[in-house]
């Protein structure tokens, strides 16, 4: 007796459905993969704008124009917790998105003894040093140590902003702008 011999050529239904499920999941991965970098650029962009914010505050209350407080002019004695600068304090709203700028203010003086700055209006560092700022009370502070923050809601409501429970993200920027009369600065340079 003869065997017979088939060759069978082609796919199994089995096969099929194999590589259907491979295929599938592959897709399932990249549709999630591509989601999730959706979400991170949006992430990135909310916090560039961020940073945006608080380097135009930044450079706004450092633009002043007089040490002294002056009428229609932006003054360095002006510089304090939400207030001085063009750009004020409250919600700006960006590509749908509300951020809340604001900025903290805190003055530093040089004692008469040395050149290590002590902060703060009345600040005593010990009992036995002299009060700071120094006497006479300088008319400004030095230099003022100012930080912006920028807080706003992201889209995916994970709270990453501890110091301001009402925001899921917020970022802070820090500068010391010194107290130099802006109509001098010229001299320095030539």
């Amino acid at each position: 007796m003869r065997r017979l011999r088939h060759h069978t050529w082609g796919f199994s239904l089995i096969e099929v459905l194999i590589a259907l499920t491979i295929l599938a999941v592959g897709l399932a991965a990249i549709v999630k993969f591509q989601a999730t970098v959706f979400g991170y650029s949006a992430s990135a962009k909310e916090r560039a704008l961020a940073a945006r914010l608080a380097d135009e505050k930044i450079a706004d209350l450092r633009g002043y124009e007089t040490l002294s407080t002056t009428a229609n002019r932006i003054a360095y004695q002006d510089i304090g917790a939400d207030t001085g600068g063009a750009l004020s304090s409250g919600t700006v709203m960006i590509s749908n998105v509300n951020y809340t700028r604001s900025w903290a203010v805190v003055d530093y003086y040089y004692p008469n003894i040395g050149v290590t700055p002590m902060y703060g209006a009345i600040a005593k560092p010990h009992s036995s040093e002299p009060a700071y700022p120094p006497p006479p009370v300088p008319a400004y502070p030095h230099f003022k140590l100012v930080t912006v923050t920028i807080a706003w809601n992201d889209q995916s409501n994970v709270d990453q902003c501890i110091e301001l429970p009402d925001f899921t993200q917020c970022i802070k920027v820090s500068t010391i702008i010194s107290a130099h009369d802006p109509a001098k600065s010229g001299k320095a340079i030539g």
